[in-house]
């Protein structure tokens, strides 16, 4: 069964439709709302809402998190790097400002996204779910 619910691209309860969409995207719909209700969601932010309820990232996806990781931490230095000469050249009186400014941002948006990533991979294993067994089977959220 299990096979079967990872395979398919939609699926349906009450009120609620989740479809996989072709960018990759999960979107959940609920019609039940007046003027409907559209949620469109990353992989990641399921991720992240799954390990909030209890759902551990699961060790290959924690692997190949800190294999990217690695690769754009290096990146990130390289990107210093590369501001750091620029910074030395406009000094020197050569005109790099446009190619310096973007450097700088290039090395932001990766330190960024180290950072993101990093987040998703540190991610605690939960303790004791958060989410209980309710009336009529339905899940409900407990405080923590």
């Amino acid at each position: 069964m299990k096979d079967n619910i990872m395979k398919c691209t939609k699926q349906t309860f009450p009120a609620l439709n989740i479809s996989l969409l072709e960018n990759g995207l999960v979107r959940f719909e609920d019609e039940s709302f007046s003027e409907g209700c559209i949620v469109d969601a990353h992989p990641a932010q399921i991720q992240v809402a799954a390990a909030m309820m209890g759902v551990p990232v699961p060790d290959r996806l924690r692997a190949t998190l800190a294999k990217i990781l690695a690769r754009i931490e290096v990146l990130c230095e390289r990107s210093r790097d590369l501001e750091r000469m620029l910074a030395d050249a406009l000094t020197a009186g050569q005109h790099v400002g446009v190619e310096l400014n973007s450097a700088e941002h290039i090395a932001e948006r990766l330190a960024d996204l180290a950072q993101d990533l990093g987040d998703i991979a540190e991610t605690p294993e939960p303790g004791a779910p958060l989410a209980t067994g309710g009336p009529g089977g339905q899940l409900s959220l407990v405080q923590a």
